[in-house]
């Protein structure tokens, strides 16, 4: 069954979570783009995978556990207005380093520590819900270019910025305090 398919794109569709089993036996696959398909179960693990998008679909909580080992990833897009995060105090990962270049994320709840640990993050976009304050291990972010925090509920003053940031959007929060010398020093950023 379709051995060498790499890029498969079923977004808006309604697909069953059984449908989701099948996958499994794709392992050629390197792109899937489940955006809008009615889905309340993750996407099975799939070693090959490098670009996941599960964006707008029925899940109920969000299963970090599901989400955050999928350590081998370098774009994941995983944007919804509608997630509630669990309560699970467990260790939200297996890794201790990630791949990942970019990162859409949005849900109810303050900013995943497992962030921290993605040298080679790029894009970082975390949109509508995301709460707390903008924690300092993003300045650990060396590789990041791009920094999207826009409309979501950030309190409390900046932090420190490092890198090579080009576009920086924190519009739309509650953050207060005065801009960080560090965000003036950031000779690369544009926006």
């Amino acid at each position: 069954m379709l051995p060498k398919i790499q890029y498969l794109a079923l977004s808006d569709n309604d697909f069953g979570d059984s449908f989701l089993s099948i996958l499994v036996n794709l392992t050629s696959l390197k792109v899937i783009d489940l955006c809008c398909c009615h889905l309340n179960s993750f996407v099975p693990i799939m070693p090959n995978l490098l670009d996941l998008n599960i964006s707008f679909n029925d899940f109920e909580q969000v299963e970090y556990e599901q989400l955050w080992r999928r350590c081998h990833l370098k774009r994941m897009n995983f944007m919804s207005d509608v997630l509630e995060p669990n309560n699970s105090t467990t260790n939200m990962s297996e890794c201790s380093e990630y791949a990942w270049e970019w990162l859409g994320l949005s849900t109810r709840g303050e900013i995943p520590k497992s962030l921290g640990r993605m040298p080679n993050l790029r894009e970082l976009h975390m949109t509508y819900g995301i709460g707390g304050v903008l924690p300092e291990f993003l300045r650990n972010l060396r590789s990041l270019r791009v920094l999207d925090s826009s409309s979501n509920s950030l309190v409390g003053p900046l932090p420190t910025f490092h890198g090579k940031l080009t576009h920086v959007d924190l519009s739309l929060n509650n953050l207060n305090g005065s801009v960080p010398e560090s965000l003036r020093r950031l000779r690369s950023l544009q926006v």
